[in-house]
């Protein structure tokens, strides 16, 4: 299925913590075995205030309308960890990113150990 962040409380004004609303589509989402979860144009902040900020399971399809359109911006100035602000559960597979961009102040993304951490997925895809 296809799911909207907005329906899960996320408002992308670059302003208000979506990281609840962002993690419960994630939830719906996999409770349906899977599916994808639509990022609408806008900012998405997250506030890593310790732990993941967000936690991706098997079969999800994160998605916007471009990686300059639809944005997650990560902020650690809590003082929190630069590592796993997006990761997935251990032995996750399938997970997709498409049109979505990723912003934090941690430098760049190498994807293990910056802003997203997927050392133990399988089946990943970025675009």
């Amino acid at each position: 299925g296809i799911a909207n962040v907005l329906d899960y409380g996320a408002t992308g004004d670059g302003v208000t913590d979506d990281s609840v609303a962002i993690q419960a589509g994630i939830a719906a989402v996999a409770a349906l075995g899977g599916g994808s979860l639509y990022f609408p144009p806008g900012d998405y902040y997250c506030p890593n205030t310790g732990g993941a900020a967000l936690v991706v399971t098997s079969s999800i399809r994160l998605y916007g309308a471009g990686m300059y359109r639809s944005v997650i911006k990560f902020d650690d100035s809590a003082g929190a960890s630069r590592r796993d602000c997006l990761t997935c559960t251990s032995g996750a597979y399938d997970i997709e990113m498409e049109n979505l961009g990723i912003q934090g102040d941690f430098g760049t993304v190498d994807w293990t150990h910056d802003i997203c951490h997927w050392l133990s997925a399988r089946r990943t895809k970025f675009s």
